[in-house]
């Protein structure tokens, strides 16, 4: 269980990371820093990964770690498709 809210944390600080330097590149040091509209691009779609950590997992493995029941073994497998698919 505590690999998750390492994970999540982790994919917090780089959707933060990648934000601080696109707005550093694009609005105060336009030209100065490269791949700053890349970086900017990336920071539309960087979320995907911290949503469906915090939304979708940690929901479903909250109390000890395991899934609840065997019926939520099949929603274990939806935040795989969703982030897949979000990118």
């Amino acid at each position: 269980m505590g690999t998750l809210p390492c994970a999540y944390g982790l994919a917090s600080a780089v959707c933060v990371a990648t934000f601080a330097y696109a707005r550093a590149a694009v609005v105060h040091f336009p030209g100065l820093q490269p791949f700053g509209v890349p970086v900017m691009w990336m920071t539309s779609w960087d979320y995907g990964l911290t949503e469906c950590l915090g939304a979708l997992v940690l929901p479903l493995v909250y109390p000890d770690g395991r899934l609840l029941s065997r019926r939520r073994k099949n929603c274990s497998s939806s935040p795989g498709v969703g982030s897949a698919t979000n990118v």
